[in-house]
């Protein structure tokens, strides 16, 4: 008799592998002209953006978990984030 457990946790890894590598995509293209305000670290629900201590500018630390909420881009005060079109999906907004 076949063992479906490990053909299942096979195929789920390989699934998961693929996507993994599929995730890998940068979705906030740059930051340029940051004042070093914090708001985009502050906004940013997955931790992407990190402020750095000396610079007080963003930089992009993680972007394999950017969720593309696009709030980094809404809140900054100087419009400093650009987000790549061509990987970005559109900006709901609800008006509820």
């Amino acid at each position: 008799m076949r063992n479906n457990h490990s053909f299942k946790k096979r195929a789920l890894e390989k699934n998961t592998c693929n996507f993994l590598k599929k995730k890998k995509i940068m979705t906030i293209k740059q930051i340029s002209g940051c004042i070093g305000c914090g708001i985009c670290v502050q906004t940013c629900p997955t931790d992407v953006i990190r402020q750095d201590p000396k610079t007080k500018k963003a930089f992009i630390k993680y972007p394999e978990d950017c969720q593309i909420c696009h709030l980094c881009r809404m809140y900054c005060p100087v419009d400093a984030i650009t987000i790549s079109p061509e990987k970005s999906i559109p900006m709901v907004v609800s008006w509820g």
